[in-house]
């Protein structure tokens, strides 16, 4: 799969499709070497794959590091097709 790939904008949302485009891109064999990379614990790869935890903000930061992609290349890998993020602690003005 290619970062550079456009036809993922017309996908539905999932993650597993990011991680195994990180994966590849990495040289990663599996998600025990891509969560050392990351440094976070493999649960949290676990919970992701199974989409029982969203893909924060952080984690994407990181993502980015180790792959050098931009943040909308992996936002649209991962099928995610919204034009603009909103923060949910803004208050109202």
């Amino acid at each position: 799969m290619s970062f550079e790939s456009t036809e993922a904008a017309c996908l539905r949302y999932d993650p597993n499709r990011l991680l195994d485009a990180v994966l590849e891109k990495t040289h990663s064999e599996n998600d025990h070497i891509l969560a050392k990379k990351l440094k976070v614990h493999i649960d949290v790869l676990h919970r992701i794959r199974s989409k029982a935890l969203p893909i924060g903000a952080s984690l994407l930061l990181w993502l980015q590091e180790i792959t050098g992609a931009s943040i909308c290349e992996l936002r649209q890998l991962m099928g995610d097709r919204r034009m603009r993020v909103r923060l949910s602690y803004a208050g109202s003005p």
